[in-house]
């Protein structure tokens, strides 16, 4: 379980805070020049199959060969690949391959050619073994690699040629209109308007409110920053799938919203390359704050407790038979993490610091949950 740990803290925060000193300007240096891969041209079979076109063009933008990969997603029922989420399949994937194949996840070393056994494109491969060469992660095994790929690095190491709008078809842009695309109201941010459109943010959901959605005074605005690639999956259906790594209030499965939306702007461009997405979820507060699911973590000393317990993978007791968390977001994981391997959750909770500005987060930490916000009324806002 101590080797688990490890892995886990390296992985529950940024690159850019692992790595120290000129480290971090190496790596941020090699990441910028990360590759692109020109978008597929599919066969008929697959792009006749909607859930295996989407399933493929998300393994691709994250860097795996499809002439490798297609037969194996090719196989798997619709219903398979409608309920389960890629980043589920990328390590159900991962898990197949190297049983059929001659290695082993847990093989030590930074081999290009283990890496593209896997599935992974050569500059993937190669992407990946300059990450870790450098001393904070060099060692890590095969497991801690593809751990970081699928959950973190797929993110911002690899981008795909694609516009925002469809050139042949654009959409009107800054106004609320019923995307033919998505199926709900979207708004398509222009790109001279993406820079200030967080000063406007408020008067565009007064603006959706108004005219696509009932207005109610309990009506519960929620949003999550995601790429634009991932809105047709979310929006059919939330998955709180487990994960390798922990997080501020979940030691392994949570589906993170906020009811800022500079917050999820903030995140939408820190996180995501490319064209990226708010989803806004609109539904009855009483719907997600019921006393028997909710949990709201006001008290500073409990907040630093439940952080601590769950950054470093103990379950808490104060979520028990809770569906929903909300709190501030932990400003410092790596910090917790060190600090709970070394000297335990305890000392971990004093070192507990709330990010500056406070950002306020409403995490989905089961199924029940998922399902509730799966109810709500949902739109779009795409940002170029």
């Amino acid at each position: 379980m101590e080797g688990q740990n490890e892995d886990r803290s390296t992985f529950s925060v940024g690159a850019e805070q692992i790595l120290q000193g000129t480290e971090v300007e190496s790596f941020i240096r090699y990441k910028s020049e990360s590759f692109i891969q020109s978008t597929p041209i599919l066969a008929e079979d697959v792009v006749a199959r909607p859930y295996l076109n989407d399933v493929a063009m998300s393994f691709h933008q994250a860097g795996f060969d499809l002439e490798v990969v297609l037969p194996w997603l090719a196989a798997l029922p619709d219903e398979v690949l409608l309920e389960t989420s890629n980043e589920h399949l990328m390590w159900k994937w991962v898990e197949w391959k190297s049983h059929t194949t001659d290695m082993s996840t847990v093989s030590e070393g930074t081999d290009v050619i283990q890496l593209q056994k896997l599935g992974l494109v050569l500059e993937a491969a190669k992407y990946l073994q300059q990450q870790f060469s450098f001393e904070p992660w060099r060692g890590r095994n095969l497991h801690a690699q593809m751990t970081w790929w699928i959950e973190e690095a797929r993110y911002t190491a690899t981008m795909v040629d694609s516009i925002p709008y469809p050139k042949d078809d654009p959409p009107p842009l800054n106004q609320w209109i019923i995307s033919k695309y998505f199926g709900v109201p979207t708004y398509y941010v222009s790109q001279d308007r993406q820079n200030t459109f967080h000063l406007h943010g408020a008067a565009i959901i007064d603006n959706l409110l108004e005219n696509f959605i009932f207005k109610r005074d309990d009506n519960l605005v929620l949003f999550h920053a995601t790429s634009l690639r991932h809105v047709s999956s979310v929006l059919r259906k939330i998955r709180v799938d487990y994960r390798l790594r922990t997080t501020d209030f979940s030691v392994d499965r949570a589906f993170y919203t906020t009811t800022e939306f500079n917050t999820a702007f903030c995140h939408a461009h820190w996180r995501w390359r490319g064209c990226k997405a708010i989803i806004v979820f609109v539904l009855p507060t009483n719907e997600v704050k019921s006393p028997e699911h909710y949990l709201e973590l006001l008290d500073e000393r409990v907040w630093k407790k439940v952080v601590a317990s769950c950054s470093n993978g103990q379950y808490s007791e104060e979520l028990k038979g809770k569906s929903f968390v909300q709190g501030w977001l932990l400003s410092n994981p790596d910090d917790v993490i060190k600090t709970g391997m070394e000297f335990g959750v305890s000392r971990a909770a004093d070192v507990a610091r709330v990010n500056e500005p406070p950002n306020y987060q409403l995490a989905v930490i089961d199924d029940s949950g998922a399902k509730i916000l799966d109810s709500a009324a949902k739109c779009v806002i795409v940002l170029p």
